[in-house]
């Protein structure tokens, strides 16, 4: 019960639009705004996101891609769980830009994400 509790809290003050489904999975996109802390964290729209051993990486027509793609100024999509040690990505998506709600039809994995939730 606390850690819902918890997760509830850091989605409120986290000022990012998130997706939350009854897996403990969160969705957001966002800027990355370091990618100094790789390979354990990146921040994203000012905001500490771990990064699971196991992340995988795509791009937007999801092939494939590196940790190393991720660059700083660079949109992402972020699949993660929430831990009492914050969000941990277990899969990101190398983003073209800002991908605004009527556009998320332009990305199937948007859509299979947030339908797993």
């Amino acid at each position: 019960m606390i850690n819902f509790l918890i997760a509830g809290l850091l989605l409120l003050l986290s000022n990012q639009p998130a997706l939350a489904g009854s897996d403990d999975t969160v969705t957001f996109q966002g800027i990355v705004n370091s990618a100094d802390g790789m390979p354990g964290y990146l921040i994203i729209n000012e905001r500490k996101v771990l990064l699971d051993k196991r992340v995988e990486v795509r791009d937007h027509k999801e092939k494939e891609k590196s940790i190393s793609d991720i660059k700083d100024g660079k949109w992402i999509y972020v699949v993660s769980k929430e831990t009492l040690s914050g969000p941990n990505a277990i899969r990101i998506y190398l983003l073209p830009g800002n991908v605004k709600h009527g556009e998320k039809h332009k990305y199937p994995f948007m859509h299979k994400e947030e339908d797993d939730e």
